[in-house]
């Protein structure tokens, strides 16, 4: 039995090393044949390339502004802080079923969700029985039925959607938010700071918050930050586990509105584009409104982890399909269309995916399913662990990975 450790010096560390059983530390502790697959974790720093720079004057200011992609992040927060994925899959693909249903109520789409074109007829893949297709004028994968306001309201403010990512007591919530959101913060910062950009006295708005994991780290950080919230449970939720009022709710239906209004430098939109039913008139709205400066982003992509998800139904599809709200994913070309028609400039980007997560996720619940030995779990569960960081790293710089992170400026 194996206990991992937090061994980061700082908040933005997020290292961890194997402790033989019994030694102090934060730990998870690996007791049946599921849970073999926490051994080993390894830690790979991120890869930086700097892909060009340039000077853009911004507010009377001479900003050095630099253009830069980041490629892969170790898997090992990842592995600790979603063990749940492992352990409760039959429970969260009920679940996921239950968004599915909701969402094969709704009326067929019949226009892509970023360009607008008509749907293709051309199935591209089934996954969890919702057809999706792939638009031939931008490249964004749609599912077959809409996402509409009454969509949003009965997944979202209802409170339905969400309950997954909440943790039970603040230690557990910061614990989520330092190794998941912390890194996203440093990222931003990292890239305003290596650019001259004044991120200190520049203000932020965190639209969609949820749990309000991202809102907890830019105030962690001492950022000036609100966050806006469709559900009200989350709301409270995550202002109890943060310890003050963070966050604030809205209507689906005022968020354009809020976003024409608000006199604030910076919107973040951690996974949130993908959830929005009017994302044209969002994306609209940015543009408009010459107080922003600046959206950091989050968007799910069309990636291997489609094929995975569509190859093993009885594993619960936090991608597509149903289990994290997803009716359509982005691709590289549906986000390049998006900057060319909102005249957004790429300012950073962070590509890393979680898709050797998904397989191997999927192949451990499997085997464990199919009464597999525990040797033999473990036996595949040390070549995953040990071989992770390196495998995401090819898939994040193929370009199929399954997440990016994109900062754009926007004036």
């Amino acid at each position: 039995m194996y206990l991992i450790k937090r061994i980061g010096i700082n908040r933005y560390d997020c290292s961890f090393a194997l402790l033989p059983a019994g030694q102090p530390g934060e730990v998870f502790k690996s007791n049946t044949a599921s849970n073999m697959i926490f051994m080993n974790i390894g830690y790979q720093k991120q890869e930086v390339e700097q892909m060009s720079i340039n000077t853009k004057n911004w507010e009377g200011m001479k900003v050095r502004s630099a253009e830069s992609h980041r490629y892969g992040k170790s898997m090992a927060d990842v592995f600790t802080i979603k063990k749940n994925f492992f352990e409760e899959n039959d429970t969260l693909l009920k679940d996921g079923d239950s968004y599915s249903n909701l969402y094969r109520q709704q009326r067929k789409r019949d226009e892509c969700k970023i360009c607008l074109s008509p749907i293709q007829k051309v199935r591209y893949f089934t996954n969890h029985g919702t057809d999706y297709h792939l638009c031939d004028t931008c490249g964004h994968l749609n599912g077959e039925f809409d996402d509409g306001l009454e969509y949003t309201k009965a997944l979202y403010e209802s409170g339905l959607y969400g309950t997954d990512y909440q943790e039970p007591d603040p230690i557990r919530y910061l614990k989520r938010m330092d190794a998941i959101y912390m890194p996203k913060v440093r990222f931003m910062l990292d890239s305003f700071q290596g650019s001259g950009v004044p991120f200190e006295s520049m203000r932020y708005i965190d639209i969609g918050a949820g749990a309000g994991f991202m809102s907890c780290a830019l105030d962690r950080v001492g950022l000036d930050v609100i966050g806006i919230e469709l559900s009200e449970p989350q709301v409270v939720y995550a202002n109890k586990m943060i310890g003050k009022n963070l966050l604030r709710a809205e209507k689906a239906d005022n968020i354009v509105n809020l976003i024409r209004k608000t006199d604030r430098e910076v919107l973040v939109f951690i996974n949130v584009f993908e959830h929005i039913t009017n994302l044209s008139e969002v994306l609209k709205s940015i543009k408009e409104n010459r107080s922003i400066q600046f959206i950091y982003f989050c968007v799910p992509l069309l990636s291997l982890t489609c094929a995975f998800e569509t190859i093993f139904p009885e594993i619960y599809a936090r991608h597509i399909g149903g289990g994290g709200g997803h009716t359509h994913l982005f691709s590289q070309r549906s986000i390049d269309w998006i900057f060319n028609k909102y005249e957004f400039t790429r300012f950073a980007t962070w590509t890393f995916g979680t898709d050797i997560m998904d397989l191997y996720r999927s192949i451990a619940v499997m085997l464990e399913k199919k009464e597999s030995h525990p040797d033999f779990i473990k036996s595949i569960s040390t070549l995953f662990s040990e071989q992770a960081d390196a495998i995401q790293l090819i898939i994040d710089k193929s370009g199929f990975a399954s997440d990016v992170h994109i900062i754009a400026q926007i004036h």
